[in-house]
């Protein structure tokens, strides 16, 4: 992992923390797992993981838990180095699947592979 991907990491880290315990006690989430998703960018295939990741990114005002739908303009802005181009890149790649738990999971890991860095 690169010098820059840590640096995005640990901002999302400490983005997420507050909405942390609540949605760890909402989804019933390994403790782990939830440590380690956002800090070191760890997906392991989890149903309560991918639930746990929805649960924040509504939190966090992201994604609309009625319509389904990401909040480009909200991701922009909370999402470090993530751009217009790889919002629109992620959202095509994942708007098919309505499962909002699994489109959170996958949403979550595209805008890493975006954000990721050859430590050149």
């Amino acid at each position: 992992m690169t010098h820059i991907m840590i640096s995005i990491c640990y901002l999302i880290h400490i983005l997420t923390e507050p909405f942390k315990e609540e949605c760890i006690k909402e989804t019933g989430v390994d403790i782990t797992y939830a440590n380690r998703v956002f800090l070191y960018s760890e997906y392991p295939e989890d149903e309560p993981l991918k639930c746990y990741i929805k649960c924040i990114s509504m939190r966090m005002n992201i994604l609309n838990g009625s319509s389904g739908k990401w909040e480009k303009s909200e991701v922009i802005q909370q999402v470090s180095g993530i751009t217009s181009e790889s919002y629109q890149n992620c959202n095509d790649e994942t708007e098919a699947e309505s499962n909002l738990c699994q489109n959170s999971f996958d949403m979550s890991k595209c805008f890493v592979r975006q954000v990721s860095v050859d430590d050149e």
